[in-house]
């Protein structure tokens, strides 16, 4: 070790005797500087129009796109060469080699001494980002350091990669020129390998890991992955080795084929190694993020953790559908990487794809082509991207295996347990097609617990499942929404009374919304029936609709108001919108809203009558939603055995049609949807929607007013590069003296 360490100390001299390793030190500090204060710049001008409690300060600052630590990552391609190439051809032009095979060194002492001089000299580099992050957590209230240290180790093992390769490619040739443009061409291939042979299953596999490509990403986000981590140390490790090979091959003749045995063998070490531990079994992740939001939510992680049975996801793909690129083969990989956050906690999970062409309510083909057979439309479709058509089930043959029709017969997933149980995991219309953790986690609950089922009461003038217009509630059933009751754990039903004896026993809520004509005297006892049993239920009215539903509340000492409530303080909106607020007394109770409450939301009732309550009928009543002394939404609870008994009561049905759910209007901060998922969590007692809540970061504040910016820019951006431009002077002069 120790002739490694004065190798490497003969370098570091070699380098800061060279004005290029000055000029990179200047302007990597320049660059770091001002990205820096660009981002502080920003936060602080947010501050100042009074946005003062932005959270994610460490990431803002230190971490996104257009902070100093993604700018200095992105440009270390165009610093390393310039320093890795004279490392040995240095040796070559000048002749000094030749001492080297003389002296009493081996060529790993040699490789090993560059190398960790080039180590030395990225630490340095690093320092200027501790600074930075030093700077952040004395002016920012609780910085998330591990954050910004992973963020920095991420960076340190691009630069040892990126330095080992530099070494490698300096070895091969005594041309300076040709060692960094060889290194520019090596990280350049291992930037885009990973979009090559992504249709042959094995090497598709190994492309991918050998892709360098958003690696250190995962650092910068605050999660450390043994995949990421063992990725760099075997490209590190292989590129130094095959340096050794060819310092050891310049010293010693070998046939070419030990050669290609030699490097062959290594080579293959590596990518073995890589493919072995690029396995879901062999995976193990670090968190260091303050909140833990690289990681699926502790009910996520309950869900998975109650799967003891083989899980499959198969992803149905048909080709005729819009999304039909969804599923693939190049991109498989990307999937997978997507889908890793749960199989993180279930890494024995099977991940399959079934392609077939089939007619959808998506389609890909408009206008002449749509006019086309199926099978002609998927010949089509296979040559204008070079596909087997093999590979494609028919109509008959795919429906032989699954029924897609409910589904339009889209891009899905289904996923399924040993233990017969499956469910459907969605993607969506609209510019963000894909699943997020909510739908995810929602759809694998699905295969551990019973699913709620919501009927919505029909035969009365009810407001319908099936009507599309903004008063409908379609977007509750719409399968291709995200927001879509079904694709947030419950089922979706419709319900009539007519010629029924009792209301089926797996209703676990019923929705009554708007009815227009009365209950009659049998239906009334359904109902009454249905409630004395224990029965969770929603019952939503509407202005002039009052009458069929006083005579189902009234028992419970509820009553609709007969007048409908104006609003005189908004001029802007329609007189009868009204915007309400969350009732702090029903956080007390129930809880509902807290979340809404917490960020400063109101909702907003189309049209809506005043709701009333009288204690005596056995319920303990609590208001949800209030508006100037009036109760728009209340609950009422009791219990019946070991169960709570649940009903909501509201004075609109509108706010949660399918116009209500996405309102938004100026200068308001509205958020029905919101209502809608936290009523339904209560209502069933927590299982469905998915709490997928986290903490709140504590980074949330600066100890800095925007006028401080120009000390800081004249610290980051002209004193520290100043004063390594003294610094390279001061030693150039004296090297001189000498």
């Amino acid at each position: 070790m120790k002739t490694i360490f004065r190798i490497a100390e003969t370098e570091l001299r070699l380098f800061f005797y060279s004005p290029i390793a000055w000029l990179i030190l200047i302007i990597f500090a320049f660059q770091a500087g001002i990205a820096f204060c660009d981002s502080l710049g920003f936060q602080l001008q947010n501050k100042a129009l009074g946005r003062d409690s932005i959270a994610y300060q460490t990431i803002l600052l230190l971490l996104i796109d257009k902070a100093a630590f993604h700018q200095m990552l992105t440009n270390l391609y165009l610093y390393i060469p310039l320093l890795t190439m004279a490392l040995m051809s240095r040796e070559y032009s000048s002749g000094t080699i030749k001492l080297l095979y003389s002296s009493p060194v081996t060529d790993r002492q040699v490789i090993g001494g560059k190398f960790l001089a080039m180590v030395m000299y990225g630490g340095v580099m690093l320092v200027f980002l501790v600074i930075q992050t030093v700077f952040a957590a004395v002016f920012v209230k609780h910085l998330d350091v591990p954050l910004a240290l992973s963020g920095m180790l991420g960076i340190f093992l691009v630069l040892c990669a990126y330095s080992a390769i530099g070494l490698f490619m300096s070895v091969l040739t005594s041309y300076q020129l040709v060692a960094a443009i060889g290194t520019l061409l090596v990280l350049s291939a291992l930037n885009f390998i990973g979009m090559l042979w992504q249709d042959i299953p094995v090497a598709r596999e190994i492309t991918w890991w050998l892709s360098i490509s958003g690696r250190a990403k995962t650092f910068l986000s605050g999660l450390i992955s043994s995949e990421d981590v063992v990725y760099f140390l075997v490209v590190i490790a292989l590129f130094l080795e095959l340096s050794v090979l060819k310092l050891q091959s310049a010293r010693q003749h070998y046939s070419l084929g030990w050669q290609v045995v030699r490097y062959g063998g290594v080579v293959c070490v590596a990518l073995g190694l890589g493919y072995l531990t690029s396995k879901p079994l062999f995976m193990h992740y670090y968190d260091v993020t303050e909140t833990k939001h690289n990681t699926i939510t502790a009910e996520g992680q309950r869900v998975m953790g109650l799967m003891d049975d083989q899980l499959t996801i198969t992803m149905y793909v048909n080709l005729l559908d819009r999304n039909y690129w969804l599923g693939m083969p190049e991109r498989q990989m990307s999937n997978l990487r997507e889908l890793k956050p749960f199989l993180r906690f279930k890494p024995d999970t099977r991940l399959e794809y079934v392609y077939f062409y089939d007619e959808t309510d998506n389609p890909r083909y408009t206008g002449k082509a749509a006019l086309l057979s199926l099978k002609e439309q998927m010949l089509k479709a296979c040559d204008d991207e070079d596909l087997d058509p093999a590979m494609f089930l028919s109509p008959e043959e795919i429906r032989q295996r699954i029924d897609l029709t409910s589904e339009g017969n889209r891009v899905v997933y289904q996923l399924e347990r040993a233990n017969g149980r499956k469910a459907f995991l969605r993607f969506y219309d609209g510019s963000d097609i894909k699943p997020g953790e909510t739908e995810i986690t929602a759809a694998m609950k699905c295969l551990v617990t019973d699913v709620p089922k919501v009927a919505f009461l029909t035969g009365h003038g009810e407001r319908s499942l099936y009507r599309k217009d903004e008063t409908g509630l379609y977007s509750l059933l719409r399968r291709n929404r995200r927001n879509a009751l079904v694709n947030q754990g419950f089922i979706v039903d419709t319900l009539c009374l007519t010629g029924r004896e009792v209301i089926p026993e797996d209703v676990d809520i019923l929705v009554i919304a708007a009815p227009e004509k009365s209950f009659s005297a049998g239906e009334l006892e359904l109902l009454n029936s249905y409630i004395a049993k224990g029965g969770n239920l929603i019952v939503a009215g509407e202005p002039e609709k009052q009458k069929a539903l006083n005579e189902l509340v009234r028992g419970w000492g509820v009553c609709y108001k007969p007048e409908e409530l104006l609003q005189g303080n908004m001029p802007d909106l329609a007189e009868n919108l009204i915007v309400a607020d969350i009732s702090e007394a029903g956080i007390r109770q129930t809880g509902i809203g807290a979340g809404l409450k917490a960020r400063n939301y109101q909702v907003a009732f189309p049209g809506t009558v005043a709701l009333t309550f009288a204690p005596g009928s056995g319920f303990l009543g609590a208001p949800v939603v209030e508006r100037a002394g009036d109760t728009l939404m209340l609950v009422l609870r009791r219990q019946l055995g070991e169960k709570e008994q649940r009903i909501m009561v509201s004075g609109d049905a509108d706010w949660f049609s399918s116009g209500g759910v996405s309102i938004q209007k100026d200068n308001v901060s509205l958020n029905n949807f919101g209502l809608l998922m936290e009523m339904l969590h209560y209502m069933t007692y927590g299982a469905f929607p998915v709490d997928n809540g986290r903490p709140s970061p504590t980074d949330d504040a600066l100890y800095l007013n925007h006028t401080d910016i120009w000390w800081i820019k004249g610290f980051f951006i002209y004193l520290i590069p100043f004063s390594l431009l003294v610094g390279a002077v001061w030693i150039t002069m004296k090297r001189k003296k000498r």
